[in-house]
């Protein structure tokens, strides 16, 4: 390349030679240049000049855009309007997870309820199942010893008292009647035999 500088009517000739003198050593840099990326060949050379052009218009294009300040402005309100939302939505997912927490509470405190619910019925089977042994081994007693003591006519024993005999009678009688009222009242919860 050859750079042809035409000397201006009104510069100094010191400062024609100055610019002569670095467009020389700008063109020789760029020789170089071209020599060492092996693009000594013309088509290439146009090829790269071509490329350089394209890059220096999508510059100078890219410096001249520019952003319309209400442009701006609206983006930037859309920023903060999304912002408030994202904050609201935030506290309104802390609201829940608290409620979420305490209603795992709530659950885990009715589980326990209902397990202690649901061995209620069996634990008062095995309380039944006791009871009536006792009660059929009392009556029984009571029983053998009221047709023996009509049977036989042996003396009955020092420590027979038909008094305490009769008060145990009712006694038993009563417990019968309240038993019978449990009974009712845990058929609600599906009978004695649910587990």
């Amino acid at each position: 390349m050859s750079a042809k500088l035409k000397e201006p009517g009104r510069l100094l000739p010191d400062m024609t030679e100055v610019y002569v003198s670095e467009a020389s050593a700008m063109e020789r840099v760029f020789d170089s240049f071209i020599k060492d990326c092996g693009l000594s060949d013309l088509s290439q050379m146009n090829t790269l000049l071509e490329k350089i052009n394209l890059l220096s218009q999508r510059m100078a294009k890219l410096g001249t855009c520019e952003i319309a300040p209400h442009s701006l402005q609206r983006r930037c309100s859309s920023v903060r309007n999304d912002k408030e939302v994202l904050k609201r939505r935030n506290i309104d997912l802390a609201a829940m997870d608290r409620e979420m927490e305490a209603l795992s509470c709530g659950i885990h405190s009715h589980s326990e309820d209902l397990k202690r619910i649901s061995k209620f019925p069996q634990l008062c089977k095995e309380v039944k199942s006791v009871d009536i042994s006792i009660l059929s081994d009392a009556a029984k007693s009571f029983d053998s010893v009221s047709s023996s003591s009509g049977a036989c006519s042996s003396p009955l024993p020092e420590y027979y008292d038909p008094v305490e005999v009769e008060k145990v009678r009712s006694e038993t009688a009563l417990l019968r009647t309240k038993l019978a009222d449990l009974e009712e009242r845990l058929s609600r919860f599906g009978g004695l035999d649910t587990v």
